[in-house]
Protein backbone atom coordinates (compact mmCIF):
# COMPACT_ATOMS: atom_id res chain seq x y z
CA UNK A 1 0.00 0.00 0.00
CA UNK A 2 1.37 3.34 -0.97
CA UNK A 3 1.47 6.34 1.28
CA UNK A 4 -1.11 8.08 -0.88
CA UNK A 5 -3.68 5.30 -0.60
CA UNK A 6 -3.13 5.09 3.18
CA UNK A 7 -3.84 8.82 3.44
CA UNK A 8 -6.96 8.44 1.33
CA UNK A 9 -8.14 5.49 3.40
CA UNK A 10 -7.58 7.39 6.65
CA UNK A 11 -9.46 10.42 5.40
CA UNK A 12 -12.22 8.25 3.97
CA UNK A 13 -12.62 6.45 7.28
CA UNK A 14 -12.80 9.72 9.18
CA UNK A 15 -15.39 11.10 6.76
CA UNK A 16 -17.46 7.90 6.99
CA UNK A 17 -17.40 7.94 10.78
CA UNK A 18 -18.22 11.64 10.92
CA UNK A 19 -21.13 11.27 8.49
CA UNK A 20 -22.57 8.43 10.56
CA UNK A 21 -22.29 10.33 13.84
CA UNK A 22 -23.86 13.49 12.38
CA UNK A 23 -26.72 11.55 10.80
CA UNK A 24 -27.32 9.64 14.04
CA UNK A 25 -27.56 12.86 16.04
CA UNK A 26 -29.82 14.48 13.42
CA UNK A 27 -32.05 11.42 13.34
CA UNK A 28 -32.41 11.45 17.13
CA UNK A 29 -33.25 15.18 17.08
CA UNK A 30 -35.83 14.87 14.29
CA UNK A 31 -37.91 12.14 15.96
CA UNK A 32 -40.93 14.43 16.39
CA UNK A 33 -40.93 15.86 12.86
CA UNK A 34 -42.26 13.23 10.47
CA UNK A 35 -41.39 14.89 7.14
CA UNK A 36 -37.85 15.74 8.20
CA UNK A 37 -37.35 12.30 9.70
CA UNK A 38 -38.50 10.54 6.52
CA UNK A 39 -36.31 12.70 4.29
CA UNK A 40 -33.36 12.07 6.58
CA UNK A 41 -33.96 8.32 6.52
CA UNK A 42 -33.91 8.30 2.71
CA UNK A 43 -30.64 10.23 2.77
CA UNK A 44 -29.24 7.83 5.40
CA UNK A 45 -29.91 4.81 3.16
CA UNK A 46 -27.44 6.23 0.64
CA UNK A 47 -24.74 7.77 2.83
CA UNK A 48 -24.86 5.34 5.78
CA UNK A 49 -25.64 1.84 4.45
CA UNK A 50 -25.00 0.10 7.77
CA UNK A 51 -27.68 2.25 9.46
CA UNK A 52 -30.05 -0.68 8.92
CA UNK A 53 -28.31 -2.33 11.85
CA UNK A 54 -29.90 0.28 14.09
CA UNK A 55 -33.16 -1.63 13.76
CA UNK A 56 -31.53 -4.25 15.99
CA UNK A 57 -31.53 -1.70 18.82
CA UNK A 58 -35.33 -1.31 18.82
CA UNK A 59 -36.40 -1.35 22.45
CA UNK A 60 -32.87 -1.52 23.88
CA UNK A 61 -31.66 1.96 22.93
CA UNK A 62 -30.44 2.91 26.38
CA UNK A 63 -28.59 -0.33 27.17
CA UNK A 64 -24.97 -1.22 26.63
CA UNK A 65 -25.95 -3.71 23.94
CA UNK A 66 -27.84 -0.99 22.06
CA UNK A 67 -24.91 1.43 22.15
CA UNK A 68 -22.59 -1.38 21.06
CA UNK A 69 -24.74 -1.91 17.95
CA UNK A 70 -24.63 1.83 17.24
CA UNK A 71 -20.83 1.73 17.57
CA UNK A 72 -20.60 -1.27 15.23
CA UNK A 73 -22.78 0.51 12.70
CA UNK A 74 -20.66 3.67 12.79
CA UNK A 75 -17.42 1.67 12.64
CA UNK A 76 -18.64 -0.37 9.70
CA UNK A 77 -19.55 2.79 7.82
CA UNK A 78 -16.06 4.18 8.50
CA UNK A 79 -14.50 0.95 7.16
CA UNK A 80 -16.71 1.05 4.08
CA UNK A 81 -15.74 4.65 3.31
CA UNK A 82 -12.05 3.82 3.91
CA UNK A 83 -12.24 0.90 1.47
CA UNK A 84 -13.94 3.02 -1.19
CA UNK A 85 -11.39 5.82 -0.71
CA UNK A 86 -8.56 3.29 -0.99
CA UNK A 87 -9.97 1.93 -4.25
CA UNK A 88 -10.37 5.45 -5.63
CA UNK A 89 -6.77 6.20 -4.69
CA UNK A 90 -5.48 3.02 -6.34
CA UNK A 91 -7.39 3.64 -9.56
CA UNK A 92 -6.48 7.29 -9.56
CA UNK A 93 -2.75 6.68 -9.17
CA UNK A 94 -2.89 3.77 -11.62
CA UNK A 95 -4.44 5.91 -14.35
CA UNK A 96 -1.90 8.72 -13.81
CA UNK A 97 0.98 6.23 -14.12
CA UNK A 98 -0.37 4.96 -17.45
CA UNK A 99 -0.44 8.49 -18.83
CA UNK A 100 3.27 9.06 -18.14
Amino acid sequence: MTRLSAEWMTRGGLVGGLIAVVLFVLHERSAGHLEMSLALEHFMRITWPSADWLMATEGIESTVKGWLMVGFSIGTNALLYAAVAGLISVFRTGSSRREE
